[in-house]
């Protein structure tokens, strides 16, 4: 269980916290919330795998802002420093029973009574310790769903019992021997907590990058006062204020342009590629961004209404009704679990009425000891060691997910953004002049590099992706809805559509060859020279160089690969036939793709849905694998099960060929630590004549498990 405090602001009255902190206290994963009004503070008790993003985006969805931790307290980690001070504690002591073996110094300090006496404190001081883990355990089995420490809590639990009800007996004079484990035990918990603190630290540090990757949303925003303009929070804005938004910067809340005009970029809403011109009277939607020219516009619903915070409310709740499936770890957990009951109960009761002989009973303890060490470091260990290596690429936020990837069997995939870069750039030159196309291009650009225009800013990432350098300075002319006019003391250029050669008079020659561009999915751009034609641009979204082999890799794989789409039938026509993809969904909303990818998975399929624009953000948390590439939205990487931090879409088959090498080596280590405990347990046995398994040699045993499963992991190689 974890405890975080935030800060929330918009919190207008006491009523508006009591709601809040009823829709916290619905989710299953949250044990209890309470929000202050007066303190704008929310304290909240949660519990793995959720984490503080999806809480934030809970909140968000109510209509109110998360601020972030409040940094007076700060999220509850789990400290290895008690570990260290006990662990340190237990050597000491570990010492002073050797020496009642062999001669060592101080020998002779204490009685064998008084060392009996010390292991029962210290086996009782390390299960109180662990007993955190050993109650999420019992809870567990209590629920049906048996984890690693569902099985701690039966070898730690049982033998504990039995070891203090045995040192009981021995201090009150029955018996020469105590028959105690208390030293296993306390290794048992040892290692249990040694696998949390990793297992936390691991995904402590996967959700530190995760919401480095969100910070880049927006939080304030310009509004218009008068002839002035004021910053505030975007929580504050109310009906009917006026908005500023500049180049560049994202629309916060939907509204209606009162002024200026600009194309703004919408794939990440809708997913279609080509920006979009907004004019007056003209509806512009939370989360496009703006690409050219100062535009004004008034808010016509609240904040809670917004386009934005509908899909963010559907991602929730499908984050809340996802479940990740259990791990190969605790699926063997679960079959252990009973088993193990069952064999206590039988074993107590042939014992009891049949044999009534201690040393079976001393077995059967030695045999729980030795049998979950494998389960309760393998999975930490391995997470870590993967992350290690991967995290470059990529984070993926808990081992249950890394171990499920090799059971995927259809790939979902986005378009814009995720098989193509993005942005329009250069797909046809036509040339009809004297230059060759490599100067045609300079000119182009040198004609574009100072216009703020959508198609402008596309032209100017093509040629440096190129690296080919627009040289030529020209005075220029935005022209708003046709292009740009360029001069020198010779020339006049443009570079427009064909509504202004129409405009200007100018001879279009080339009208059919547009139509067939436009077919093919691009937009249009004619470049003139001094009243004279001498090339056309077809402009659109071309796919990432590393596209076609990714999409080719999953084929090999034998993987069932379907793209979705806001775009049109043409454009996405063109990109199936580029990469060969036999299924394809164009003019796709956000409801329809999450509607898709969940049918998929009632028919039985492991779906893997990847996608880049807050529009995937619903359809990457209901996918069995939802996997985000980052960008400039701070929903997808919350929604996701993994992100891909480098944007490399080969990251993808990297993490195919990592889940199957995991999922060997987790496999391997159960096997070694159940062999392990077997050669222990035959040994406890008596057969081989002089070899008795005492506190030393089951010690050693373990951390002979323990030595193997390390060596095994480091099998995971970049």
């Amino acid at each position: 269980m974890k405890k975080v405090i935030l800060k929330i602001d918009g919190l207008p009255n006491s009523t508006s916290a009591m709601k809040l902190e009823r829709l916290l206290n619905k989710n299953s994963s949250i044990k209890s919330a309470a929000v202050n009004w007066k303190q704008k503070k929310a304290t909240i008790q949660y519990q793995e795998p959720m984490t503080i993003e999806e809480i934030e985006q809970i909140i968000q969805a109510s209509g109110y802002e998360s601020l972030g931790v409040d940094m007076t307290t700060g999220e509850e980690g789990m400290s290895i420093i008690p570990l260290i001070i006990l662990g340190i504690c237990f050597l000491g002591v570990c010492y002073l029973i050797l020496t009642g073996i062999f001669d060592l110094p101080f020998s002779k300090s204490f009685t064998f009574p008084q060392r009996e006496t010390i292991r029962l404190i210290l086996g009782t001081i390390f299960v109180l310790y662990g007993l955190d883990l050993i109650l999420e355990g019992i809870k567990n089995i209590g629920r049906g769903k048996s984890n690693r420490y569902s099985l701690l809590s039966l070898c730690v639990g049982i033998p504990y019992i039995y070891s203090v009800w045995n040192t009981i007996l021995f201090l009150k004079g029955n018996g020469d021997v105590n028959h105690a484990f208390f030293e296993e035990i306390v290794f048992l918990i040892i290692i249990a907590k040694l696998g949390k603190y990793i297992d936390v630290q691991t995904k402590n540090e996967i959700a530190k990058e995760i919401k480095q990757i969100s910070k880049q949303l927006l939080t304030r925003v310009e509004i218009k006062d008068g002839d002035t303009t004021k910053e505030i929070h975007v929580s504050e804005i109310k009906e009917n204020d006026k908005i500023v938004c500049l180049p560049g910067d994202r629309i916060l809340v939907d509204g209606i342009v009162t002024d200026g005009s600009s194309h703004l970029d919408e794939s990440l809403i809708n997913g279609t590629s080509q920006p979009i011109l907004k004019q007056k009277n003209d509806k512009v939607v939370e989360g496009s961004i703006n690409c050219e020219n100062e535009l004004e516009y008034i808010i016509d619903t609240t904040e809670k209404e917004s386009n934005l915070l509908k899909i963010m409310k559907l991602t929730t709740e499908e984050k809340n009704n996802h479940t990740i499936e259990p791990g190969k770890v605790d699926k063997l957990c679960r079959l252990f679990v009973p088993f193990i009951i069952i064999i206590c109960i039988l074993f107590g009761g042939v014992n009891y009425f049949l044999f009534k002989n201690g040393e079976y009973s001393e077995t059967f303890m030695k045999l729980l000891i030795s049998i979950p060490v494998g389960f309760l470091i393998a999975s930490p260990l391995s997470l870590k060691r993967s992350m290690k290596h991967l995290k470059r690429g990529f984070l993926i936020k808990q081992s249950e997910i890394l171990e499920s990837i090799r059971k995927v069997d259809t790939i979902v995939i986005d378009k814009t953004g995720t098989l193509t870069n993005g942005y329009l750039s250069i797909a046809r030159v036509n040339n009809h002049s004297e230059l060759n196309d490599k100067e045609l291009l300079e000119l182009l650009g040198s004609v574009e590099k100072h216009s703020t225009h959508a198609f402008a800013r596309g032209i100017t990432k093509y040629l440096r992706s190129e690296k080919i350098k627009a040289t030529k300075d020209f005075i220029t002319e935005d022209l708003l809805g046709y292009g740009v006019k360029a001069k020198d003391e010779e020339n006049i250029y443009y570079a427009c559509n064909g509504e202004l050669l129409d405009k200007l008079d100018i001879i279009n020659s080339y009208a059919e060859e547009e139509r067939k561009m436009k077919l093919e999915g691009n937009d249009v751009i004619y470049l003139t020279k001094n009243s004279k034609v001498i090339a056309t641009f077809g402009l659109k979204d071309t796919l990432r160089k590393e596209s076609k082999k990714f999409i080719h890799s999953l084929k090999e794989r034998g993987l069932d690969v379907i793209l979705l789409t806001g775009d049109d039938e043409i454009t996405t026509g063109t990109i199936t036939r580029d990469l060969e993809i036999e299924k394809a969904y164009a003019r796709v909303g956000v409801k329809e793709k999450n509607e898709f990818v969940k049918n998929l998975q009632k028919e039985g399929r492991k779906v893997m849905m990847i996608g880049d624009g807050i529009n995937d953000a619903p359809s990457l948390a209901s996918a069995y694998i939802g996997v985000s590439l980052t960008n400039t939205s701070n929903v997808p990487p919350s929604a996701a099960s993994i992100v891909l931090t480098s944007n490399n879409l080969g990251k993808v088959l990297e993490m195919f060929s990592i889940s199957k090498t995991v999922s060997s080596i987790l496999k391997t280590n159960i096997l070694f630590s159940l062999i392990i405990a077997c050669i222990m347990s035959f040994l406890c046995l008596g057969i081989i004549p002089k070899i008795t398994m005492n506190t030393p040699f089951l010690v050693l045993g373990i951390l002979i498990n323990l030595g193997v499963i390390c060596i095994n992991t480091l099998r995971i190689k970049k």
